[in-house]
């Protein structure tokens, strides 16, 4: 069986379990950017677009004016970072809530964050935003968790 293939039965098995992820789909993308982060336990909106009123330009049209606002993707109040230490060594960086990660991970949680990046992964994937290194991916397993930032 490939790499995908294992990692996409390891999210479907992630989602039967009684899940700490509340948010599977926690990175909104739109035409191929990044629009809003959620947190995956949760899904409070822990980063999003913000517009930057320094940029703000005004153009008149014939009898018109149009305001175009440029926006920047910020974190947000809550927003925070975990790494997760896996089994082979390796670590993956997941983005949290701080409240989330106050509360701390056991290991059903870290297996069903890593497992929701996968299916993000996969997605992105699946619409040519580039090819995820599955063979590197797919077999690891969360050991251990520290805060990021």
């Amino acid at each position: 069986m490939s790499n995908r293939k294992t990692a996409l039965r390891r999210v479907k098995t992630a989602k039967e379990l009684g899940s700490n992820v509340k948010n599977w789909n926690f990175v909104q993308n739109e035409k191929g950017s990044v629009h809003a982060v959620y947190c995956p336990c949760c899904g409070k909106k822990i980063k999003g677009l913000v517009p930057l009123d320094s940029m703000e330009e005004k153009r008149v049209l014939r009898d018109r004016t149009v305001i175009v606002q440029r926006v920047i993707l910020q974190e947000l109040g809550d927003y925070a970072e975990v790494t997760i230490e896996m089994d082979d060594g390796s670590a993956h960086v997941m983005p949290i809530c701080g409240c989330c990660l106050d509360h701390g991970l056991d290991d059903t949680c870290m297996e069903q964050m890593y497992s929701a990046d996968l299916g993000l992964m996969a997605e992105q994937e699946a619409v040519g935003m580039g090819d995820a290194p599955w063979s590197l991916l797919a077999d690891r397993k969360p050991i251990s968790f520290k805060r990021a930032r």
